[in-house]
């Protein structure tokens, strides 16, 4: 199991939010792992920044899957100035867990 990581909410199904607070200049991950096998997942990650002309953003990769004990990385390069972070996971089939981490990938030993 991954016991590394900054977010990680603990729910079955695949709709998972991660709300990260402080906010970090740099680069996050994104993980989803296969508690059970999943197909046609979306990941959406939503920021906003109170530094022009850049005001917020997002990242959005959809229709992923894995089986058991598989996992899936994304990652997110966020800009100074960024304020607010939200990942979400959402739809599909099966059982995905969302980890989300700052500065390198979520790990199976701390």
């Amino acid at each position: 199991t991954a016991s590394s990581y900054d977010c990680r909410p603990y729910k079955s199904g695949n709709n998972e939010t991660c709300d990260i607070s402080p906010i970090q200049t740099g680069k996050y991950y994104v993980m989803l792992s296969g508690y059970a096998a999943y197909s046609g997942v979306s990941l959406v990650a939503s920021f906003d920044s109170t530094t022009p002309p850049d005001n917020g953003g997002s990242e959005q990769w959809p229709n992923l899957s894995a089986n058991k004990d598989q996992w899936v990385y994304k990652t997110l390069t966020l800009p100074s100035g960024v304020n607010t972070l939200t990942v979400n996971s959402a739809s599909g089939t099966g059982d995905a867990d969302l980890y989300v981490r700052f500065g390198s990938q979520p790990t199976s030993s701390s």
